[in-house]
C-alpha cells in the first residue's frame, strides 16, 4: 500500500509530438499517479521541466526542433536533480538499437 502512495504522488511529465500518442500515455498514467504533465513541443518541455521539476520524464526519441535525447541528457539542466529518464519509440530501427544497447534510460 505505501508503495502505491509513493506512485501516486509522483510528478511525472511526458512529451510526445504525437497528439494521439501522448493522450493515450497521459491517460493510462493517470490511473495510478496523480500528477502526469503533458508536452506535445520540446521547447516547451525545457520550461515545464525547470516550473514543474518532475521525478519522472518520458520523451519519444524523433520530435522536430529537438529530439528526445537531446531533451534527456542536457548535463547543465539535471546537474542538481534527480530525474528518471526514459526514452520511448516508434521507430523500429531506434527500438532495435535501444534492444541492443545502444540507447538506454538512464537514472541521475
Amino acid at each position: 500500500m505505501e508503495d502505491l502512495k509513493q506512485l501516486q504522488n509522483l510528478k511525472i511529465l511526458c512529451v510526445e509530438d504525437d497528439e494521439f500518442a501522448l493522450q493515450n500515455l497521459v491517460e493510462f498514467l493517470r490511473y495510478s499517479c496523480k500528477n502526469v504533465y503533458s508536452c506535445l513541443n520540446p521547447q516547451k518541455a525545457l520550461q515545464m521541466i525547470e516550473e514543474k521539476k518532475p521525478d519522472i520524464i518520458i520523451s519519444d526519441i524523433k520530435m522536430p526542433q529537438m529530439n528526445g535525447i537531446e531533451l534527456l541528457t542536457d548535463p547543465p539542466r539535471y546537474q542538481n536533480d534527480s530525474h528518471v529518464r526514459l526514452f520511448r519509440t516508434g521507430d523500429l530501427y531506434l527500438r532495435h538499437r535501444a534492444e541492443s544497447g545502444q540507447l538506454f534510460a538512464q537514472t541521475f
